[in-house]
């Protein structure tokens, strides 16, 4: 997010004599965050649905029993 956010506002530098932002530029940089943006905290919250999930699951314990009979051979 914060490299994307440094990408959009790079052409707003002072020291740039032609910057040439017309106003498809500026919407399209606009979806291009709101999409990083949504995509972003999607990834937070499903880390966090994962998290509580886990820690509200049943421990599980698997006991294994293996009887080994002679063979009359």
């Amino acid at each position: 997010m914060e490299v994307l956010e440094g990408l959009i506002a790079a052409p707003y530098r002072s020291d740039l004599k032609d910057r040439g932002l017309g106003p498809g530029f500026l919407m399209q940089q606009s979806r291009i965050l709101e999409s990083a943006t949504r995509r972003y905290l999607a990834t937070i919250r499903e880390i966090a649905r994962a998290r509580k999930l886990r820690a509200t699951a049943p421990q599980v314990q698997v006991n294994t029993q293996i009887n080994v009979k002679e063979c009359p051979y």
